[in-house]
């Protein structure tokens, strides 16, 4: 059996399903994977491969903390770690090292220019690169300024095993007081000044005045100016339905299948899980061309638009009232698209990588 250190800790593990689904599948491949019991804060990977003794350390984030702080020693120092840590495993431990990119950067930063120098010299270490696909791979060896033949596409996978998925659209609605004649826009996943919500909500605002036409946001905001933005919003628009917080694995299903189509809203992404997410359970999605979207998604299933369009995501919407009994035919398309992102297929993938290293 092959010994792989995944370095996330053990509260990701628990909560995110991503890494519990392929981690599943690379056991059921063989391969025994270690993660971190505690936060390792110094030298991450030559402390979890020397105290697990595995030879292979897969990697999903870079190990700095503090680019959206705003103490620039700090954030030296960590860099300056980052390049030992990575030399110590190489060149010491003998060990190889893959790295999952999920994003070019990270979302909020005050020093793009140094997190941009961590990244293109961890890119040139690491023995391989996985990105979620093709757009995501050109991406990165542009970006990276790194060998395309580095990078090898393994799929973000669906979320079919992960949420129950029972409840009829009658009821999600009666739980969350919303009539049968309404027509429902959903906006879920945590709410981050980087997905340009506020965008949303002025293109919503702009909708010829309807009462039964809906925008449900939902999901964790820490931000405060963007909270009291959105709560401003709602109370100026009544039509505009806001559930902060923390939403159970088994209230999921309430919101998507209350709702007729998913808005999924970025300025600029790379992976997409909350596209997923909503292909999962069947939902129709508006969402802009970008990275990973752009190729999981495609017109008959959704309703997609340029972002260099300044008038795309409000004729996406007005699209999307206007499709009304296509909403279901659409997710019915989406949810077989989402079949092609089996996680027994991406475990053997990931575990072929593995070998070849």
């Amino acid at each position: 059996m092959k010994n792989v250190f995944m370095l996330i800790n053990k509260i990701t593990f628990q909560k995110d399903y991503y890494f519990k689904s392929l981690i599943t599948e690379l056991s059921n491949q063989g391969i025994k994977t270690f993660i971190q019991k505690k936060q390792i804060n110094k030298f991450p990977f030559f402390s979890s491969l020397l105290s697990s003794k595995c030879k292979i350390l897969h990697i999903h984030w870079m190990p700095i903390a503090g680019y959206s702080k705003k103490n620039i020693l700090k954030i030296i120092l960590k860099l300056i770690q980052l390049i030992l840590d990575t030399y110590l495993t190489k060149y010491i431990l003998k060990a190889k090292i893959v790295w999952t990119i999920h994003n070019l950067y990270s979302h909020e930063t005050y020093y793009p220019r140094l997190e941009k120098v961590g990244r293109r010299f961890l890119s040139k270490k690491v023995d391989l690169i996985i990105s979620h696909c093709i757009s995501a791979k050109v991406k990165i060896s542009q970006e990276y300024k790194v060998s395309s033949n580095k990078i090898f596409v393994i799929p973000h996978g669906n979320y079919f095993q992960c949420y129950k998925n029972n409840i009829t659209k009658e009821k999600a609605r009666d739980k969350l007081n919303l009539k049968k004649e309404d027509f429902v826009f959903l906006h879920f996943g945590r709410i981050r000044p980087y997905k340009g919500i506020d965008i949303l909500v002025n293109n919503f605002n702009s909708l010829e005045t309807n009462k039964r036409i809906k925008l449900l946001i939902v999901g964790k905001c820490r931000n405060k100016s963007l909270k009291s933005y959105l709560l401003k919003a709602s109370e100026q628009n009544k039509n505009i339905i806001l559930k902060f917080g923390y939403i159970p694995d088994n209230e999921i299903q309430i919101y998507m299948n209350a709702a007729d189509i998913v808005v999924i809203y970025y300025k600029e992404i790379l992976t997409s899980g909350e596209t997923l997410l909503a292909i999962s359970f069947g939902k129709p999605i508006i969402a802009p061309r970008l990275g990973c979207i752009n190729d999981i998604l495609d017109d008959d299933g959704s309703i997609l638009y340029n972002v260099s369009d300044k008038t795309g995501l409000i004729t996406a919407l007005k699209t999307g009232i206007k499709k009304g009994n296509d909403l279901a035919k659409m997710g019915k398309y989406n949810m077989e698209l989402a079949k092609n992102f089996d996680w027994k297929l991406i475990g053997k993938q990931t575990k072929e990588l593995y070998d070849k290293i």
